[in-house]
């Protein structure tokens, strides 16, 4: 396995997606699908993994 580095987490994504996705969960334990509370920090999510450690792991893998 290539280790690949940890990127940081947004600023507000423990409030404005794990919190709001935890208190989804509690609400619904039949587990529908639940409303995107993610895709808010995609451009952070792709700007870590452009980050050179994973750009390396990357082009190790060739992906």
């Amino acid at each position: 396995m290539i280790p690949v580095p940890r990127i940081p987490e947004p600023a507000d994504f423990d409030k404005e997606c794990r919190q709001k996705g935890m208190k989804w969960l509690k609400a619904n334990p039949d587990g529908t699908r639940p409303r995107d509370f993610w895709s808010p920090f995609r451009n952070a999510l792709a700007d870590g993994f452009a980050s050179p450690g994973l750009a390396a792991a990357r082009a190790l893998t060739g992906r």
